[in-house]
Formats: structure tokens, sequence, C-alpha cells
């Protein structure tokens, strides 16, 4: 029995060493991998997916991901733009949304890539695609919603611990020093003034109408009353999406390449992503880009300190 303990241990030891040292190894530029189909003319399906944010992600082991989503997400652009077979983008979109920065910063380069390229981009919203994850699929030409999505929660939200009583509790007293009675604004150790939630009320209001002019530019069929109904950031079904005007069709990813390859005027095409070397592509519902924040709650990570202070377009239920 000593024997064979002894040798778990060594076994779990050997084991523990060598996905650390998959972990620390640096990774390779991204390579062209083909899905399915066939052809002279591609489709080239990317992916969002997760809390949207440009800070590295959390792999095993508590380490991070040094490749960040926005990084990631223009990598696949620019390869992407000197690949002239590339005749349209299908971009998948599983996420509740994000910091508001970031999420504007892939729509622009999104934007960019279309002015740059000439081609037309399709977003496939997928298990959820709200707030953030709508305001990036803006960027698109052509919106499919599975049909179980959630989306909608167009809004902003900036998150706000009051943290004060709980460090009375513990015998802790904050005692900053600061040059403006404002300039620790949003502070979780002590509550917000009357005055405060108006400065970042103000705030939240242009950002607000930021998105909502981004969707007007985006969808032509959109009405000022559609505008004001869902400006309550209300989240919805496919469907409902669809009656707002949101999305141009309720289907699956299949449907979305074949949006793709009627817009690139393809009938044949093959469909394509890029992956990092030795990862795994088995079909088109494989992931080629990073996860922005893995499968870690949000509310865990702002907690954490990963995303504060930020002001967000989340859906946080």
């Amino acid at each position: 029995m000593r024997l064979f303990g002894t040798l778990a241990v060594l076994f779990l030891l050997m084991g523990c060493m060598l996905v650390n040292v998959d972990l620390l190894k640096e990774k390779g530029p991204y390579e062209e991998v083909v899905l399915e189909g066939v052809g002279e003319a591609k489709i080239l399906v990317m992916s969002v997916e997760g809390l949207v944010h440009d800070r590295p992600r959390r792999e095993g082991f508590g380490l991070k991901e040094p490749e960040t989503l926005l990084a990631s997400i223009k990598e696949q652009l620019d390869l992407a733009a000197e690949d002239n077979n590339v005749g349209a983008v299908v971009l998948k979109i599983d996420s509740p949304g994000g910091v508001v920065n970031t999420c504007d910063v892939i729509r622009h380069e999104l934007i960019e890539f279309k002015r740059k390229r000439g081609i037309k981009v399709v977003a496939c919203l997928m298990d959820v695609a709200a707030s953030g994850g709508y305001y990036i699929a803006t960027a698109a030409d052509y919106i499919v919603a599975n049909p179980s999505t959630i989306t909608g929660s167009i809004g902003v939200i900036a998150l706000k611990f009051d943290l004060a009583g709980l460090m009375e509790k513990v015998g802790v007293k904050e005692e900053s020093v600061k040059t403006g009675d404002k300039k620790d604004i949003m502070s979780p150790f002590r509550p917000i003034t009357s005055e405060e939630k108006e400065v970042v009320g103000n705030i939240l209001d242009q950002m607000l109408k930021r998105f909502l002019a981004r969707i007007k530019e985006a969808r032509k069929e959109i009405t000022e009353q559609d505008l004001r109904d869902i400006a309550d950031a209300r989240i919805l079904t496919a469907t409902q999406a669809k009656e707002f005007h949101l999305v141009d069709q309720v289907g699956y990813l299949d449907d979305a390449l074949s949006a793709a390859r009627r817009l690139a005027g393809k009938d044949e095409a093959r469909v394509v992503a890029y992956f990092r070397p030795g990862a795994y592509a088995a079909n088109i519902y494989s992931k080629p880009s990073p996860a922005a924040a893995g499968n870690v709650p949000a509310l865990r990570r702002i907690l954490g300190g990963e995303l504060s202070p930020a002001v967000m377009y989340l859906w946080l239920p």
C-alpha cells in the first residue's frame, strides 16, 4: 500500500509538472483551419465569448493568459484583411457584455475592417448576447439570433458596493486624503451622496445615448418607439428582438453561414477559423478566440477588483 501511495503521489506531481509546462509554453500565431465546405472563397468564423474587458483572462492554477480578447480579435481581423479570399465574416457572440470602452473598441475594429476590405459581417447571437454583446453586434450587416437566445438589456451600469457597515463591524476605518470632495466618488467605503448619483447618472445617460445612436445607425428599420421601449434595459427573446427590429432573422449558426455566403455572392465557400497551434478544432462550434473571462461569474471578477471601477454595457442579473 505504501508503494502504491508513493507511486500515486509521483504520478500526480508529474501530471502537475506537465500541466504547468503546457500553461507556461509560449503560444504561436494564429493558423487557419478549414472547418467545412469547399471552394476558393472563405467565410471566416470568429467568436466573442464571456465578459468583455481588456484584461488578461485566468487559466488553470490561477495563472493569467497574457492575451486579451481585444488583442485576439485584432490579430484575427488583421489576418483576414490580408486574405483576399475571405468574402465574409460570421461573428459568434455569447456574452452578457462588459466594459463600455472595450465593447466600443471591438465594434470600431470590426467597422474599420469592413471599411478596409469592403466585405460583410454577419453576427450570430448564441446563448446570451445582451447589452455590450449586442452593442458589438451592431457592427454587423445582418444579425441572426438563435431561437433561445437572450438579448437586449440595452443599458449601462456602474456597480457600487457600500462596505462601510461591514468595515465598522470588523474595526476597519478608511481615512483617505483627497483634494476634492468627489475624488473618491463611487468608493465602496462610504455611501454615495445624492449629488454624486447625479454626476454618475449624467455619465450613464451619455453612454446610453451613444448605445441607442449605434443601434439607430445600424438598424435602419428600427423606430423611435422601438428605441424608447428598449431603453428601459429589458432583456428580450430572439422573437421579441426581431419584433423590435434588433435582429434580422431567428435561426441558427448554419443560417448565419448561409446569410454570409449570400452576402458574399458565393454559392460555395470554405468555412475557416483561426486557431493557435495545437488547439483542437472540430467544427463550426469550436471556439477559435479566447473567452474574455472564461466561466468565472462576472460578479466574482468585479469583487475581485479586476473590473473595478468600470462603466459597463452589462446584463448582470
